[in-house]
Order: C-alpha cells, then sequence, then structure tokens
C-alpha cells in the first residue's frame, strides 16, 4: 500500500514540474525573443565610415514615407525613436521623401561648422529599412540651419537603384528634374515655418570636405 507520506511526495514532485514548466514557458514564449532581439541589433557606435571593400556607408534611420523620428542613442549605441513631451515623436508634416541616417564613426563638431552630431545623410532610392546599413555614393550636399546651428544634409544615391548613372547636382536636375527641390521644401517646412532655412547646395567636392572635415573624429 503507497504510504501517505509517498503521496506527498508525489503531489510536491508534481507542483515542482508544473512550476519548471511554467517558467520554462514563459522564458521561451515571452522573455526570449526579446533578449534575440537585442542580441541581435548592430551597436552602430562601432561602425566605420567605410566598410570592408572601402565603400561608404550610412545607416539608416528613417526609411522614405515615415513620420516617425527615430534617432541614434549616442550612450547605448541604439537606434531609438525620439521622444517629445513625454510621447514618441511623429513629425508633423509630409513623410520624409527620401531615405534619411547618419554616416557611422563621424562627428562633426561646432567648431567645424556641425552640430555635434554623426553627419546627417539622405538616400535617393533603394528597397531599405530601418536599421540597415546601406553601401552609397555622395554627390552634393544641402546646407542648412536649425535655430541658428548648422545642420546639413549630404546627398546619396543608391548604386544598385534608378540613380545610379547620378556622379553630381547637376546630373541629378539634368535626368530628374525637382528632386533637388522636393528635399529643399520639404526640410525647410518639415519642423514648422522659421526653424529651418536653407542656404543652398554644395558640390559633390564639397560634400566630400564636410566628410573628411567629419572623419577623424570617428572611434
Amino acid at each position: 500500500m503507497l504510504h501517505l507520506l509517498d503521496c506527498e511526495n508525489v503531489l510536491l514532485y508534481s507542483d515542482y514540474m508544473w512550476f519548471q514548466r511554467r517558467v520554462v514557458r514563459l522564458f521561451f514564449y515571452v522573455l526570449f525573443p526579446f533578449v534575440l532581439i537585442a542580441g541581435c541589433q548592430t551597436d552602430y557606435l562601432n561602425l566605420l565610415p567605410y566598410d570592408d571593400a572601402g565603400q561608404l556607408q550610412m545607416v539608416v534611420e528613417i526609411p522614405a514615407g515615415s513620420r516617425a523620428k527615430f534617432e541614434l542613442n549616442k550612450q547605448s549605441g541604439r537606434l531609438e525613436q525620439d521622444i517629445k513631451d513625454g510621447k514618441p515623436r511623429f513629425i508633423e508634416y509630409l513623410p520624409y521623401p527620401a531615405h534619411y541616417g547618419f554616416i557611422p564613426g563621424t562627428l562633426l563638431d561646432k567648431a567645424n561648422g556641425g552640430d555635434g552630431d554623426p553627419l546627417d545623410v539622405v538616400l535617393l532610392d533603394g528597397d531599405v529599412r530601418r536599421g540597415d546599413v546601406v553601401p552609397i555614393r555622395i554627390i552634393g550636399v544641402l546646407y542648412l540651419v536649425d535655430g541658428g546651428e548648422n545642420d546639413h544634409k549630404l546627398i546619396a544615391v543608391n548604386m544598385n537603384g534608378v540613380f545610379n548613372s547620378v556622379h553630381s547636382l547637376a546630373a541629378l536636375d539634368q535626368q530628374f528634374p525637382g528632386v533637388s527641390a522636393i528635399l529643399a521644401t520639404f526640410f525647410v517646412g518639415y519642423k514648422g515655418s522659421g526653424v529651418m532655412e536653407v542656404r543652398g547646395f554644395g558640390s559633390t567636392e564639397q560634400a566630400t570636405a564636410l566628410l573628411n572635415q567629419a572623419k577623424p573624429a570617428h572611434k
């Protein structure tokens, strides 16, 4: 005959196994996906301006067609949505007309005409997502002033897209009329009236000079 104490031990063991299964399920179905995602995220602070093949690259923060304002967290190295007034920030304007991001491993301080952040870049064309690291070719620069501080935007093309034959802003305007005007109109208006000021466009050579100013600051 089974002893009463043995029955209690069986019940305790059964409860323990039930609890253990619940813990395992909790980890795999709830916690594990977050651990996996966190582990797969790129540390953008350790990226260099050029890839292993020597091609300039950018990190996509905001894909074309999005209003969600994402930025690089310079402490964690992650892309995070900007917070304004305690809420995730969405621009109150038309969505971004081109992909937007930054050149990793760059930093243009205010002494050199920058804003203390990585160089901003606007990418024309390409099927990309937020967080993608994309090889690019610089064709010019849009000179902007934001609240009295320089906030210039490099203009780049995706070499595998319809703009792959474009090597300068002159070629862009000739082959794709209106694109540069769209970019200038968007950036002068997306923060509201009177905030951003356009100071014109710069050539490929001027954009490259701006990039070279920032490159020595990379880690």
